[in-house]
C-alpha cells in the first residue's frame, strides 16, 4: 500500500514537473484554481460511499487547475463521504513549495468556491502570501448586512425592469469575521435581481480590485477553468469511469486519464496557430485527427506515415 501511495504522489509531482518544462519562460503570475467534483459510483467500489448533498453513492477527487492554461496540476481521489475541503491545504503547501523552487518570485493567486473555504484555508493563503478569491456561503449575519442593497436593487428593478431584466450590484462588507477567524476579511457581495427571482453571492478575498471588477473579471472565470476541464475530463475522456476493485487502482487510473488531458491543453498549445484546434474539444480532435485510418511502414530507418487521399482534415492533420 504504501508503494502505491508513493506512485501516486510521484505521478502528481511529474504534472507539476511537466507544466514547469513547458512553460517556455517563467510566468510573472499563476492563478491556481482548485474544485471538488463528484464521481458517481454504480456497484461496490472500495471506500466509495453515499454523500447527502450530491444524494448519490460516489467518490469525491480533488483536482487542480492552472487558471490561465487549464493545464492540470494535481488529482487526488478521495472516499465519497469526505468534506469538499479535506486535503486541500496540503495539496496547496506542496504545489506552491514545488513551484516557488522553480520560480521563486512568480506571484501566486487562489480560486476556489465555498466548498474549499474552510478557515484552514484561509489561514494558509495569508500565511504563504497568497493572493486568494474564495466563494462563501450565505449565513444570517451576512444576509442582514447585505439586506438594504438587495432592497435597493429589487426598487429600481421594480420600476425599470421593463428596460434592463437583469440587475446586478457589487458591493463589499469590510468588517465581516466569522467566529472562527482570528480578524476581519473582506467579503465582495454580488446582488442579481432577474424577472426569475433575486440572489446574493459572496466572495472572501484579500486581494485589492473593486468588488466588480474581482467578480467579474476574476472569480466568475472559474467557469472556464476548472469546470471546462473537469467537463472534458468526464465527458471527452471518462475520467468519471472508475469500475477497479481497488481504491488506489482506481486513483492511478484517474490520475492516468488527467496526464492524458495534459498532453491534450499542450497539443492544443503547440497547434494554437491551425484554425479550428486550439480550441477544439477532445471529441472534436479525436474524431478529426486522432482516429484516423493509416498504413504505416518502416524502412531503413524511416517511417512513413500513409493517410487517405480524400480525406477531408488532411490538412489540417499535416499542419
Amino acid at each position: 500500500r504504501r508503494a502505491q501511495i508513493k506512485r501516486l504522489r510521484v505521478v502528481n509531482e511529474f504534472l507539476v514537473d511537466l507544466f514547469v518544462r513547458t512553460r517556455t519562460e517563467a510566468p510573472e503570475h499563476l492563478v491556481i484554481d482548485l474544485d471538488a467534483t463528484a464521481d458517481p459510483v454504480h456497484g461496490h467500489q472500495p471506500l466509495s460511499g453515499y454523500h447527502g448533498y450530491y444524494r448519490q453513492h460516489q467518490y469525491l477527487p480533488l483536482v487542480v487547475f492552472e487558471g490561465d492554461s487549464g493545464f492540470p496540476l494535481a488529482c487526488w481521489l478521495r472516499p465519497g463521504t469526505m468534506h469538499g475541503a479535506c486535503g486541500v491545504v496540503d495539496v496547496l503547501r506542496q504545489l506552491v513549495e514545488h513551484l516557488r523552487r522553480k520560480w521563486p518570485t512568480v506571484e501566486i493567486r487562489v480560486r476556489a468556491d465555498n466548498g474549499l473555504a474552510v478557515p484552514a484555508m484561509f489561514d494558509y493563503c495569508e500565511e504563504a502570501k497568497l493572493g486568494y478569491a474564495l466563494g462563501y456561503a450565505n449565513n444570517p449575519v451576512l444576509t442582514r448586512a447585505s439586506e438594504h442593497w438587495l432592497d435597493e436593487v429589487q426598487l429600481v428593478h421594480r420600476f425599470y425592469g421593463y428596460r434592463d431584466p437583469h440587475m446586478q450590484r457589487y458591493e463589499q462588507i469590510t468588517d465581516y469575521q466569522a467566529g472562527t477567524w482570528p480578524h476581519p476579511r473582506r467579503v465582495v457581495v454580488k446582488v442579481e435581481v432577474t424577472p426569475q427571482g433575486s440572489q446574493r453571492r459572496y466572495v472572501v478575498t484579500n486581494l485589492a480590485e473593486p468588488a466588480k471588477q474581482l467578480y467579474q473579471d476574476f472569480y466568475v472565470q472559474r467557469g472556464d477553468v476548472p469546470e471546462g476541464p473537469i467537463g472534458e475530463l468526464k465527458n471527452g475522456l471518462s475520467a468519471d469511469r472508475l469500475s477497479c476493485s481497488g481504491f488506489c487502482a482506481n486513483a492511478f487510473k484517474m490520475l492516468v486519464t488527467v496526464t492524458a488531458y495534459a498532453l491534450v491543453v499542450l497539443y492544443r498549445q503547440a497547434c494554437a496557430a491551425v484554425e479550428g484546434v486550439g480550441n477544439a474539444d477532445i471529441e472534436t480532435l479525436r474524431s478529426r485527427l486522432w482516429k484516423v485510418p493509416a498504413e504505416v511502414t518502416r524502412k531503413a530507418g524511416v517511417v512513413r506515415v500513409s493517410l487517405p487521399g480524400d480525406w477531408d482534415h488532411r490538412q489540417v492533420w499535416e499542419q
